[in-house]
Order: structure tokens, then C-alpha cells, then sequence
């Protein structure tokens, strides 16, 4: 006689299937948190340029952020 649905018919199947889930959640949490230009495929110095053309920095953070980054 089966104990029910989790009993030992297809109860290893649930808890696999809630193991997996947990697993590609906690990547999914991880791979979301590495930064807003992880995704980007342009360069940090073009970032860089941009970020001064559009005056979002000065002429003196533009410089200091380029020797940081070269």
C-alpha cells in the first residue's frame, strides 16, 4: 500500500525536484548581484568616456578614473 504521494514512490522525485530549484534559485540570486556592468560587453574606458562626454564627471575624475583603470 502507498503512504501517500511523498511516501517511497515518487517522494525521492518531489524532493529532487525541490533540490534542484533551490540550487538554480541560489544561482540565479548570485549571478544577479555582480554588478550592474557585469552584462555590458563595452569596455570600461568607453563607459568612461561617456560618462565624461555627457558631463556626468569632471575633467579631474576623468583623469583619476583613467589612471585607476590603465
Amino acid at each position: 500500500m502507498m503512504d501517500g504521494f511523498f511516501g517511497m514512490g515518487l517522494g525521492w522525485i518531489v524532493w529532487l525536484i525541490i533540490i534542484v530549484l533551490i540550487v538554480w534559485v541560489v544561482f540565479q540570486f548570485k549571478s544577479d548581484n555582480r554588478g550592474h556592468y557585469s552584462k555590458s560587453s563595452e569596455a570600461p574606458l568607453d563607459i568612461l568616456k561617456k560618462r565624461y562626454a555627457n558631463s556626468e564627471i569632471s575633467e579631474e575624475e576623468f583623469d583619476r578614473m583613467k589612471n585607476d583603470l590603465t
